[in-house]
């Protein structure tokens, strides 16, 4: 094993091991390997020795392979814990705890009931007030679920999140007084003690700090960033300053440094000392407590571990006299790391953390000797890191997070330093001082906060225009083209000619087939996403026309589900702009998603059955501001295209008992295949329907508002016989949709029932024989 990784280089293990967790999370099966192995040795045949069968190299890699699939169904196993159903008296300790506005967020260690004994859930208590400290013991009664997805392509696997953190299932408590605490008797493990320190500190900073950004100090020194509100998270993005307010390695290596020369200062004055051990040896030894320390302060983020490990294993290599290469150094800090927490490999954090580091390894040397003076290392330095580490992770932050902030070149030359070198050490005085009762911490507090507040207003001026932050949702495909371009642009600033001819050659060919393959579809299509409770359906016509009916919409104030869901799934299954948005009915469930989507989207035009003056007053805001023209429907039918082979109509029925009613109902035809979206229709609104039916067949039809057994469902279906049926539905709805009554009609029916909460987002394609299924929630062999 030694011998091949001396062989090969800690890349290749890294590689081949990564690989397997890749497999894992795609087919969630082991026995996938096995088709891999001819393909293994063949590639490792240049490695092997004549004469040998299996050599070393081959069988390393296939058992790195085998142990990554092994590692990520052991971490993945935490979500297979039992979780009773019904309410629980729970007791727990607090792990950790964390403030969000006018919430609180704690991971804790469940001790009873017996069954859930020594798993870690997380806890969200939605009251302003908290009473408890990690460490604490608390009681409550409620109830635990199991993390899941939506299922929709493109959203955040937060099961796959959890699991990283070991965390099995989730509750809530509504408020505080429904908790019975009990403080520790006993002294806490040291761990714990940091923890509720820290936590202990940031409530002092957040109470005694009266500061328009003590948000952002306390992020930057606490690493609290879940104290942030939603409007500063996305200034933080918009200007490309995230990662400032995220403890990471630039912190600590930024600490490191300035502790490394003020320990240096200090041990040089001591003449004992220095016959006692050398300077470099010593000094590094000296500074790991103090970093250590930080690091658990700031709560140990994954970077920060990363530079962690980086900076003990470069002081361990300077007492050993030993001299190692920096690639390898990173990815056999890497291939640690994962070995510990395998899922961490699909989490943005790891990803943008190693390709920047692994970037600036790649860059740096060939400029290193390029300046002949050392003022031209300090000019040239700055932008030059900002390049590297801004290509390097743009292809990773738009796959996660969809934003493309362009002021992040200019804004990152003067918020780094002024943030790292001043505000960070003037936060952490001013911190060191509130906790040791001394004079002079809200002095510093508000002087760093005044700097802080300067730095984001001359962000905000510079991240206007050309500059301006961009929302860009991309097919896979796409991605895959963005990481090469990214790829060859690293490649030539390194000047390594080989690796900029073979990655230029292997983008340019997968533009050239994405151009050829990205085609409009050239037959009828309905995708129905999943977005909980609420409808939200994608319509591709024959004829290249896109419509989006509804945006689904939860009763959340802190989920959006255009930003989260429907945007991302638009975005995977290549729409870059909608010709028609239509919104059958103003009821949240249907209108709150497409918020986002009519900000952000190309949207050519908007439906609806209400005059604009009656709509929500947010989708006025937004129709108003891209100036999207709207069209209003009366009452009957209205034939938007009809010819031979095409139809849309929309109806509209004539005298409509409530606002579910008035739901704008669409019916589309291709050739002899027809679909019928019902909206929210209820017993008043079928009937009128049914009094005017559709003017075409009928094969696929939306089941109305949910599948209510308050929609006419038997003279609906029975009518029309349909051979699918879609229902939109959370999953374990309050309102039980669809209802027995609608599932047990459509059992003695030829017609097959697609339900969003079971089914995820399924999509339907017209083909010669009828209709494909498609189902759109398949994980696919990407994080």
């Amino acid at each position: 094993m030694l011998h091949s990784y001396r062989q090969l280089g800690s890349w290749l293990l890294l590689l081949s091991y990564s690989l397997g967790l890749v497999l894992a999370s795609y087919e969630h099966h082991l026995p996938t390997t096995f088709m891999l192995i001819p393909v293994l040795l063949w590639a490792m045949a240049p490695f092997q020795r004549h004469g040998q069968g299996l050599s070393r190299t081959s069988a390393t890699i296939i058992c790195m392979l085998f142990l990554g699939q092994f590692c990520y169904h052991q971490a993945w196993s935490v979500t297979q814990a039992e979780i009773p159903s019904g309410k629980q008296q729970i007791t727990a300790t607090v792990i950790r705890l964390e403030s969000q506005p006018q919430r609180w967020r704690m991971d804790v260690t469940v001790e009873k009931p017996e069954i859930l004994s020594g798993q870690r859930i997380r806890v969200h208590l939605l009251d302003s007030h908290c009473p408890l400290l990690p460490g604490d013991t608390l009681s409550w009664t409620g109830k635990l679920r199991r993390p899941r997805r939506f299922g929709t392509p493109g959203e955040f696997d937060y099961p796959r999140y959890l699991a990283n953190l070991g965390i099995s299932a989730s509750g809530y408590i509504t408020s505080s007084k429904q908790i019975e605490v009990k403080h520790p008797t006993t002294i806490p493990s040291p761990l714990v003690a940091v923890e509720r320190w820290r936590s202990q500190l940031g409530q002092a900073i957040a109470t005694k700090i009266n500061h328009p950004q003590t948000p952002f100090l306390i992020s930057l020194v606490l690493g609290e960033k879940s104290r942030l509100t939603p409007a500063q998270r996305q200034d933080l993005a918009q200007f490309g300053l995230s990662h400032l307010f995220a403890i990471s390695g630039l912190h600590l290596g930024l600490l490191a440094s300035m502790l490394y020369l003020v320990v240096q200062k200090l041990y040089r004055r001591s003449t004992r000392a220095l016959m006692w051990c050398p300077l470099q040896q010593a000094v590094a030894v000296l500074i790991l407590p103090p970093l250590l320390f930080y690091l658990l302060l700031s709560g140990g983020a994954l970077p920060t571990w990363r530079a962690g490990l980086l900076i003990a294993l470069a002081a361990w290599l300077t007492v050993r006299h030993r001299h190692v290469r920096p690639d390898d150094l990173l990815y056999s800090i890497a291939l640690l790391i994962l070995l510990v927490k395998p899922l961490a490999l699909f989490g943005a954090s790891f990803q943008l953390s190693f390709a920047g580091v692994a970037a600036l390894i790649l860059v740096l040397p060939t400029w290193r000797d390029w300046q002949q003076h050392r003022w031209q290392r300090w000019l040239a330095l700055p932008p030059l890191v900002t390049l590297t580490a801004t290509v390097a992770t743009l292809p990773i932050a738009l796959w996660h997070f969809h934003v493309l902030a362009p002021a992040a070149l200019v804004n990152n030359l003067y918020a780094v330093p002024l943030v790292g070198l001043v505000i960070l050490p003037v936060t952490l005085l001013a911190t060191a001082l509130l906790a040791t009762g001394l004079p002079g911490a809200p002095l510093l507090f508000h002087t760093a906060g005044d700097l802080l507040n300067g730095i984001l207003s001359v962000a905000t001026t510079i991240s206007q225009g050309f500059l301006a932050a961009q929302r860009l949702y991309l097919t896979v495909p796409h991605h895959l083209v963005l990481a090469g371009i990214s790829i060859t642009l690293l490649a030539l600033l390194a000047k390594h000619r080989r690796l900029t001819v073979a990655s230029l050659t292997t983008t340019l060919l997968g533009g050239a087939i994405l151009g050829v393959t990205s085609m409009p579809p050239s037959t009828l299509q309905l995708s129905a996403l999943s977005v909980g409770q609420g409808d939200c359906l994608l319509l591709q016509r024959a004829n290249g026309t896109t419509c989006l009916i509804d945006g689904g919409g939860l009763y959340s104030q802190t989920f959006d589900v255009g930003e989260r869901l429907v945007a991302p799934a638009l975005g995977r299954l290549g729409v870059d702009q909608i010709d028609t948005v239509i919104l059958t009915h103003d009821h949240p469930d249907h209108r709150k998603g497409l918020i986002h989507i009519l900000e952000h989207f190309p949207v050519k035009s908007f439906w609806c059955s209400t005059t604009p003056e009656l709509l929500h007053d947010s989708l006025q805001y937004v129709l108003g501001t891209h100036d999207i023209p709207v069209r209003v429907f009366s009452a009957g039918w209205t034939d938007v295209e009809h010819t031979a082979d095409q139809q849309l109509s929309v109806f509209v029925a004539p005298q409509p008992h409530n606002k579910n009613d008035q739901s704008l109902v669409v019916y589309v035809r291709n050739h002899h295949q027809g679909i019928l979206l019902c909206g929210d229709l209820e017993h008043h609104g079928v009937e009128q329907l049914l009094a005017d039916p559709p003017p075409g067949p009928v094969n696929v039809i939306k089941l109305p508002h949910h599948g209510s057994r308050h929609s006419a469902h038997e003279s609906l279906l029975h009518d029309l016989q349909p051979a699918w049926a879609i229902a939109t539905v959370g999953y374990r709805n309050r309102y039980h949709f669809p209802h027995s009554a609608v599932i047990d009609t459509l059992a003695t029916m030829p017609t097959t029932l697609i339900r969003t909460d079971r089914d995820g987002s399924v999509r339907l394609i017209q083909s010669i024989d009828g209709w494909q299924r498609h189902n759109l929630a398949t994980k696919l062999p990407w994080p």
